[in-house]
């Protein structure tokens, strides 16, 4: 499966500084979590992969998942297509994690966009 992870290039829109007002806020959150939705997309399917070609393998089931992604290289004698799916799925948690806590701080900087906005006098 093609995964297009080539094509979310996610990190121009996680390095940038505090947000200044509410509307950039807003439309940083928006993109933020159109990203993430495409990236839980990913990891969700590389996953749902990765544990079906494990079931393929009988002892598989009571492995960790990290256990499971190293057998599952093994046992595949390192297959092309195995070591792009846990390629494909190492970037997926590593972009999750970045998206995610990015979101989280636009988040944070909102509410203070907010909270300032309730103070200031009218």
């Amino acid at each position: 499966m093609d995964y297009n992870i080539d094509n979310i290039n996610y990190q121009q829109y996680i390095d940038f500084e505090d947000c200044k007002n509410i509307t950039e806020a807003q439309n940083r959150l928006s993109i933020l979590t159109n990203i993430l939705n495409k990236i839980i997309r990913i990891r969700t399917q590389s996953k749902f992969d990765i544990l079906s070609e494990c079931g393929k393998y009988d002892g598989m089931s009571k492995l960790s998942w990290d256990n499971k992604r190293v057998e599952l290289l093994s046992l595949t004698e390192r297959n092309p297509d195995v070591v792009e799916l846990l390629r494909v799925n190492n970037w997926s948690d590593k972009a999750y994690a970045e998206v995610k806590n990015k979101k989280e701080q636009v988040m944070e900087d909102l509410m203070a966009l907010k909270k300032l906005l309730d103070v200031m006098p009218k």
